[in-house]
């Protein structure tokens, strides 16, 4: 497999963050900073090249360095070691040919892409280990009855079929297998390798709600069929086209993913794709951005904020959301977004947006934010003691507090760390209070609320309620459950948090185990 881009490790690495499987980021020191610059040029954690008197590392030097590695992806080269002598919670393992993966460590696997004829007769006598995607390249030279065994995994949840070359007579699926793998919840995608007629036969066969995309490489990424991936080989993007009227069908598609560097090359292109509502765009040197005015929703992801703008912002009048890299005083924000995003503030926020009503900051170092006086709901990562906040806002959503809150007129609030949280900082006018991680919380103080959510940790089949302590005033009460109930019985949980908190007229109940 050639070394891959810095791009695509990023998307990659971005695509398994998603899934929440990387356990720790880890944080390096100078002194082997270039070393990690020299494995940029493979994803699998391996040096192998000499640059700068940089000696090659082995994987097993690596390990030893990285000692809190949590999730490790690596190739078949690496299955002579024996990995159960590290703290390693998860493996990727990635094989594109017909090797020998007898030596899998099975029990740590939680993602495989390659070639599935020996990986299917290996896993078909032990599917019970934590198998959560499998990306299967060449399906079409697969048994279909081989396949049979997926839906034997306990916690697979996503399955992309990556065709390298497709026939219609080699249909690499059955409508049972299918729904099969539907019905548990799997999803399921077939990834073509271009548009021809076979694939829009293959997708034909298929049910509407399996997803297919188109690209010249895979991007090792879960995306539909509304989505366009332009990869860096479609130097012409009217590749994509329908072969059986020649013509670029620029209705098709809904969102557009562009993981590399973008210099505007493809700015009328774009402009002319009238069906659009998301773009992503990771980075760009870029001075003029050129949109569809079908668009509703922007990602730019690139620092260079000060350096852009939309050349033609008059005709988005759909665009509402936009979410940003960086802000700073040069940063230029369309007049009609409601919903803002902003991963980092380097400036105070002094825009004046009339229609903005949604704002999320997640790291800041401003205690005094000047907001837009529209703002209704403001999402904080963290919050400063005194910090100040315009007086529209009704909702606020904090990752954790420890400061006083009091004095705030705020109607909602949602905190999504309540370990340390002291009650008695909560503002007394609250109506609304959503926490997450609870274990015991007492309320009783907050006598204007009226409606309440509790996300409950730990829980193990026999919570006492008794640890929740609600004002006599609650009008409905949200309890999800989170963990596992073990032996108990739903039925009898669901009776006694009904009999414990009787006098709330509404009490609704969540959490898998009740469906």
């Amino acid at each position: 497999m050639p070394p891959l881009e810095d791009i695509f490790i990023q998307t990659i690495i971005s695509y398994i963050n998603q899934l929440q499987t990387v356990k720790k980021i880890l944080q390096v020191s100078k002194r082997i900073q270039r070393i990690i610059k020299t494995m940029k040029s493979n994803p699998y954690f391996i040096c192998s090249a000499e640059e700068k008197g940089v000696r090659a590392f082995h994987i097993q030097n690596i390990l030893n360095i990285f000692s809190g590695i949590g999730t490790l992806q690596i190739t078949p080269e690496d299955l002579i070691l024996d990995f159960n002598q590290w703290e390693i919670n998860t493996i990727n393992i990635s094989i594109t040919s017909g090797e020998i993966i007898s030596s899998i460590p099975f029990k740590k696997l939680i993602s495989y892409v390659g070639t599935t004829d020996e990986f299917l007769k290996q896993t078909n006598k032990q599917t019970k280990f934590p198998l959560e995607r499998l990306y299967i390249i060449q399906p079409e030279n697969i048994d279909v009855n081989a396949l049979n065994c997926l839906i034997l995994f306990p916690c697979l949840k996503f399955v992309e079929f990556c065709l390298i070359e497709e026939k219609q007579n080699s249909i690499f699926f059955t409508n049972e297998l299918i729904y099969s793998l539907l019905k548990k919840n799997i999803k399921v995608i077939i990834n073509h390798p271009e548009m021809n007629e076979n694939s829009i036969h293959i997708r034909s066969l298929l049910p509407n709600n399996i997803y297919n995309i188109y690209s010249n490489v895979f991007p090792f990424g879960s995306f539909n069929n509304e989505l366009i991936v332009i990869s860096p080989q479609q130097t012409d993007l009217f590749h994509i086209y329908n072969p059986i009227t020649n013509v670029f069908n620029n209705k098709l598609y809904k969102k557009l993913y562009y993981p590399y560097l973008y210099e505007g090359e493809y700015n009328i292109f774009l402009s002319q794709l009238d069906s659009l509502q998301l773009i992503e765009l990771k980075k760009s040197n870029n001075t003029s951005l050129l949109f569809p005015s079908s668009l509703k929703e922007l990602h730019i992801y690139f620092t260079n904020t000060k350096n852009y703008i939309y050349e033609n912002e008059s005709e988005l009048s759909l665009l509402t959301t936009l979410k940003i890299k960086e802000y700073n005083k040069k940063t230029l924000i369309p007049l009609n977004i409601q919903k803002l995003v902003i991963d980092k503030l380097t400036s105070k926020f002094q825009v004046t947006l009339p229609q903005l009503t949604k704002l999320s900051i997640h790291k800041t170092n401003f205690k005094k934010l000047i907001l837009n006086s529209t703002i209704k709901y403001l999402k904080l990562d963290y919050y400063y003691n005194n910090m100040s906040l315009p007086h529209s806002v009704k909702t606020l959503q904090l990752y954790s507090c420890d400061e006083l809150l009091s004095t705030k007129k705020i109607e909602k609030l949602i905190l999504l760390n309540t370990d340390n949280t002291n009650m008695s900082l909560l503002p007394l006018c609250l109506k609304n209070i959503s926490l997450y991680n609870v274990k015991k919380i007492n309320l009783t103080r907050l006598e204007s609320l009226e409606e309440v959510y509790l996300n409950l940790n730990s829980f193990n089949g026999f919570f006492d309620f008794k640890n929740i302590k609600l004002p006599p005033n609650i009008k409905k009460l949200i309890l999800e459950f989170t963990g596992k109930i073990g032996d108990a019985d739903p039925q009898n949980i669901i009776d006694k948090a009904k009999l414990y908190f009787s006098l709330i007229p509404n009490v609704q109940m969540l959490g898998e185990f009740f469906e």
